[in-house]
Order: C-alpha cells, then structure tokens, then sequence
C-alpha cells in the first residue's frame, strides 16, 4: 500500500525521488518483517531495485511476483523497464503480449510495444504505437513525455514542442522543460 504510493509519487513527480524511495524501503522492510513471503513486499523491492538500478536484484524480485501472480500489470511493466535498460527489449516483447492478453484496454502495452520499437530504430513503427497509447491515455505524465520522445525521433519537432509547452502549462516542475531544452539545444 504506502510504499507503492511513496514509489508513485516519484513517478508523478510530486515528492523528490530519494526521499521518496527511502520511505519505500522503509515500507518493504515492515512488509517482510510481517511475511517473508509477501507477494506485494517482492514486488516493491523489485521495482525500487530496478528504480535504483540494481537490475538484476529487481529482476529477480519481480519474477518472484510473478510466480505467484502472473497477472500482475504492475510486476510486468517493471519487468519490461529492467529487461528494455539492460538492452533485452527483445525480452521485454512478449510481456507487453502478455499485458494486452490480461487487459486490451490498458494503455501501457501499447506505450512498451512504442518504447520496444524505439529503441530497436524502428521510429516509425514506435510512432504509430505511440499515437495509439497516447490517444488511449493522453494525460499521465509519462505518456506524454515518452510521447514527446517519439515525436522528437520522427522528426516531428513542432508536435513535440507543442506537447512539452502544454506539459508544462500544467506541471511547471515536470521533467518536459529540461527535455525540450536538450531537443532544441541538438537542432
């Protein structure tokens, strides 16, 4: 419960990112001095491993989610960054599948299957995914950023521009305004 909410908040960008996962190991300790074998306490280790980096440790505690609940959205997504940072989107493949198999509806298939093509040089197939993810769910923060990102690979500049502008509208400490800098900065 709370440490996952601590873990989001750095995701919205809400609540600096140290604080914030300090406060999520925090919580997985009072989870695993509850129950060693905690489906929700692997999870959060896994997801704070992979949010510092440790990849293989979060890897290993995301698949031990997993087996105990393969149907666990969020343990996939987390999977699929770990598997996509370590440059194993080919991996990463078939737990987008699995995503869409569990939940069509769910706009973070479409957003993995836009990143996987992304990062394999396929810009124009990531761009079509990404208008597809983005129209489903055209509001959460990384959405629009990843969004943003495709854009900017398609040489869609402007569009690009005028999403980051809109971004920051509304969230004026959003990570959009040092992206559009560094766009601008290599054109």
């Amino acid at each position: 419960g709370m440490g996952y909410v601590y873990f989001m908040h750095i995701n919205l960008g809400i609540k600096n990112k140290e604080e914030c996962i300090i406060k999520a190991e925090q919580y997985v300790k009072r989870i695993f001095d509850i129950d060693q074998d905690s489906v929700y306490g692997h999870k959060l280790l896994g997801i704070v491993n992979v949010r510092r980096s440790n990849l293989q440790q979060g890897v290993l505690q995301l698949k031990r989610t997993l087996t105990i609940d393969p149907n666990d959205i969020d343990a996939l997504s987390w999977l699929i960054c770990a598997y996509c940072n370590a440059g194993k989107q080919l991996d990463a493949l078939p737990l987008a599948d699995r995503i869409i198999s569990i939940d069509p509806f769910n706009y973070t298939s479409q957003f993995f299957y836009s990143w996987i093509e992304l990062l394999n040089g396929n810009f124009s197939e990531s761009l079509k995914r990404s208008y597809v993810f983005y129209n489903m769910a055209p509001d959460p923060p990384n959405g629009k950023l990843m969004h943003a990102i495709v854009l900017a690979y398609n040489k869609r500049l402007e569009d690009c521009y005028a999403l980051c502008d809109e971004s920051l509208k509304y969230n004026p400490d959003n990570i959009f305004a040092g992206f559009k800098l560094s766009i601008a900065l290599r054109n």
